[in-house]
């Protein structure tokens, strides 16, 4: 089954194994297990394995990108993608018709104090648009423009979430695994 854009997944569930978690999403073997046991990510069991979800996947590819492309300390990092998941999982709301909700990206901008504490806040940016709002102006049509005029750290989040649920998409729908229509009806035993 080819991923067609018309099959959903859901996030929350786990369905990975660490091996597909390394594999597809990158994320090398020792630094995953060393996240593990530092509690930067939570995986589910089942037995003796560990088993990702989607929105892990994405966890962890945000603590990725801030310790690779920016040298925070995985923990820092850890807390900015702990702040970005709830604005993720908004981001993917749709309506009953399978619309969504909003097509504002999200951006999570961060500071870090010289103690190394981190403060967050998300900024939304609608498609096509040069301004960036506090609040979602798809939700929020009051939403007013902001100017971000301090030194931060800028994670793009609806562009990571966006890449690591496009691989997700496309090892779930090559393996007939967890896909559902627009109503959250499984259709892999249909197609399969």
């Amino acid at each position: 089954m080819k991923h067609d854009g018309n099959t959903y997944y859901r996030v929350h569930d786990p369905q990975f194994s660490q091996a597909e978690l390394v594999r597809v999403f990158e994320v090398p073997h020792e630094t995953l297990n060393n996240w593990v046991k530092w509690g930067f990510i939570k995986p589910a069991r089942s037995g003796w394995q560990r088993m990702y979800s989607i929105m892990d996947a994405a966890r962890a590819a945000i603590i990725a990108a801030c310790v690779r492309d920016v040298g925070l300390r995985p923990w820092q990092a850890s807390e900015i993608a702990d702040f970005a998941a709830p604005f993720l999982a908004e981001n993917l709301e749709r309506h009953i018709d399978g619309e969504l909700k909003s097509t504002a990206n999200v951006t999570i901008v961060s500071r870090i104090d010289a103690d190394g504490k981190v403060s967050s806040r998300p900024i939304f940016r609608r498609p096509n648009e040069k301004f960036v709002y506090a609040d979602d102006p798809d939700a929020n049509p009051e939403a007013l423009p902001v100017w971000i005029d301090y030194a931060a750290v800028l994670v793009p989040a609806s562009e990571i979430f966006a890449s690591v649920h496009l691989k997700a998409s496309a090892l779930l729908a090559e393996q007939k695994r967890g896909g559902l229509d627009k109503f959250g009806r499984s259709i892999d035993a249909v197609t399969a």
